[in-house]
């Protein structure tokens, strides 16, 4: 089964913790999953030096084959750079979330 997420709260929020055990426990299950961030969502995926922030391991979820997507709007409004980017992660658009949703067995929003 393949499953969708959207995640669109930051990295502080209790909804971080829930979707990678969520996600996790799919990939036991043999499921596939795809991860769009959006809105606030965008900083689980950045990583940098300079600030003191809770960075989730998504990379280990990256490495077990979950896809992650992040919208290239609300990443630019809030001003953050590629460079600082989580590895693996892709910046993408709307059409791209459409797709995943009518591509989805499964669609889960955390917001």
């Amino acid at each position: 089964m393949k499953i969708g997420v959207l995640l669109l709260t930051s990295p502080e929020h209790e909804n971080t913790i829930t979707v990678q055990r969520l996600c996790k426990g799919f990939l036991t299950q043999g499921h596939s999953v795809e991860i769009f961030f959006m809105e606030d969502g965008v900083f689980n995926c950045i990583q940098t030096r300079s600030q003191l922030r809770l960075t989730p391991p998504w990379e280990v979820l990256t490495q077990h084959g979950v896809k992650i997507s992040l919208c290239t709007q609300t990443f630019e409004q809030r001003g953050l750079k590629e460079e600082n980017l989580l590895q693996g992660a892709q910046l993408t658009n709307q059409h791209q979330l459409a797709r995943m949703v009518a591509s989805s067995d499964r669609f889960l929003v955390f917001g």
